[in-house]
């Protein structure tokens, strides 16, 4: 009787561990680029990034403030489904013509603390990662206001950088800035807190521990907005 308790109890304790971590693991096809997706019952949801064992990105945080809900704290996963993506296209712009494009999607389905859905879909191929945000209509309304977005890039120690600062509008030669990139430092060590009155548009050229690595957008406008520890 005591052996079956026992028994019982570590069921029940693996049970209560497996809702509480809710821990989620998504790999590029070759199996080296992985995404780990966690998020503690009613709590943040935070991802982190590693390539054939090393860390690349350290736990950073996941979600968005609006003006429906916040989906920021409060989270709970509620669950994730993973699908493989092999699509060949043609594109007449670039160097590469034909583009055989392989990786692996997860999508994970979160819950705020009033019960609303926010969906966040990765997509992890053998040398890429990328992440979007999804709201499903939240009643009868037909648009959301971002607010905020908690979204963060927490590198290891020892991460330097080659960033650009971006310019004050409307200064520089006929006052045409920012019309193009300042000047680069290269290879200059992070600090968190530098620059935090201005901004540094993409593209971020990064070197964690002699890898070098890069963050770009292909939307207009985009930047990265501070730089903090937390």
């Amino acid at each position: 009787m005591k052996n079956r308790f026992k028994g019982f109890a570590f069921i029940l304790a693996a049970a209560v561990s497996s809702l509480t971590a809710q821990n989620v693991v998504v790999n590029g096809p070759d199996g080296k680029l992985q995404v780990l997706v966690s998020c503690p019952e009613g709590g943040k949801a935070s991802y982190t990034v590693s390539y054939n064992g090393k860390q690349m990105l350290a736990a950073s945080p996941l979600g968005l403030e609006t003006n429906v809900g916040n989906f920021t704290e409060g989270m709970k996963l509620k669950e994730h489904r993973e699908e493989p993506l092999d699509t060949t296209y043609v594109q007449s712009r670039i160097k590469t013509s034909r583009i055989h494009y392989r990786a692996n999607e997860l999508v994970c389905s979160f819950t705020n603390a009033k019960g609303q859905p926010m969906d966040v879909t990765f997509r992890v191929s053998n040398h890429d990662v990328a992440f979007r945000y999804t709201l499903p209509r939240q009643g009868e309304t037909a648009g959301v206001v971002v607010d905020a977005e908690a979204t963060g890039f927490r590198f290891p120690t020892g991460t330097t950088t080659f960033l650009t600062p971006q310019s004050d509008a409307m200064i520089g030669w006929k006052r045409t800035k920012p019309s193009y990139e300042e000047e680069y430092k290269a290879d200059a060590r992070w600090m968190y807190g530098h620059n935090t009155d201005m901004a540094t548009p993409f593209p971020v050229y990064l070197r964690l521990a002699k890898r070098l690595g890069a963050c770009e957008r292909n939307r207009c406008g985009q930047s990265v907005l501070r730089f903090a520890p937390e």
